[in-house]
């Protein structure tokens, strides 16, 4: 069994190209500033629907995405929503912000890539982690003060490291996913820490710094393939790495053929729950996947 004692990297053990990458040196994706400065207005207390909205509407592909979504069995809307305004007041700041983060991965998730990765598989593994988060949070999570949307967004993300390490080591990288799929390999990010010396999830949360994302998302993601090591936000990186083990037990991997990073112990403690819970958690996410249908339907009409 291999030991998950490592800590995810701190920043100040980050190699300085990696700190230069994410500084801006192009290959790293930004946030489009028009969902940056809607996730702004959206985070603030006194938002206004419809200044949010008519922001959202200078993008209409955007627009057109949360309106599909909203309007889509995912949420389960039972009337037709027609404006984006609308939209937010029906579903409330918190979900709305999903959707137009989610709409946003979608599309940095799209660009570039060279062949080390199948990003369509990344998509797919992403959103079924959020989906899962979901339902984790509502079974055990709500005891802890845990917020539904927070762990969404995080589990959301919590792949976006793969992105930079492929775009800015891009040879090296596809060795390492070579080695990745040999017999008896160490699972990806202890590859990763080997040959760069740096993980996919330590990267992530440093973008997830540089975009200004709250503490509650860059902790979850800098850390969730050891939540015990987590400075703060311990309960939601648990969250994370039980939801990535879950889509990829479904059969939404990240990667194909590549041996899946094991499932912490600590995770249960962290979450003062029981594992034996998880046969009940993965029927209900069974049944959040199936009605989730229109949702991958969206991000394969999206590649």
């Amino acid at each position: 069994m291999i030991a998950l004692t490592m800590a995810t990297h701190s920043t100040h053990a980050i190699p300085d190209k990696f700190r230069s990458i994410v500084d801006g040196l192009g290959q790293v994706p930004t946030l489009p500033a028009i969902v940056a400065r809607a996730l702004e207005i959206l985070n603030q207390p006194n938002a206004s629907a419809e200044a949010a909205a008519r922001l959202i509407g200078q993008d209409l592909a955007l627009s057109a995405k949360v309106l599909r979504l909203a309007n889509s069995a995912f949420y389960g809307i039972p009337r037709s929503i027609a404006s984006v305004d609308q939209a937010i007041v029906i579903l409330g700041f918190q979900t709305v912000r999903s959707l137009v983060m989610s709409a946003s991965v979608l599309k940095i998730l799209g660009k570039g890539g060279r062949g080390s990765l199948d990003r369509r598989m990344v998509w797919r593994h992403s959103v079924a982690t959020a989906l899962a988060s979901r339902v984790i949070v509502r079974k055990v999570g709500r005891r802890l003060g845990l917020d539904i949307e927070a762990a969404f967004m995080a589990s959301l993300l919590h792949k976006i490291g793969v992105l930079i390490l492929d775009g800015a080591e891009h040879a090296e990288y596809q060795k390492i996913m070579l080695e990745a799929g040999e017999p008896d390999a160490l699972p990806l990010p202890l590859l990763e820490r080997k040959h760069l010396q740096i993980d996919h999830a330590a990267l992530g949360g440093m973008l997830a710094e540089k975009w200004g994302l709250p503490e509650e998302l860059r902790d979850p993601i800098a850390h969730h393939l050891s939540p015990a090591t987590a400075p703060t936000q311990g309960e939601l990186a648990a969250v994370v790495q039980l939801s990535s083990h879950m889509a990829e037990s479904a059969g939404f991997g990240a990667f194909e053929g590549l041996v899946q990073w094991p499932l912490d112990p600590n995770v249960f403690t962290i979450l003062q729950c029981d594992a034996a819970l998880l046969p009940e958690i993965g029927e209900a996410f069974q049944k959040e996947l199936e009605k989730a249908e229109s949702f991958f339907a969206l991000i394969e009409s999206s590649v």
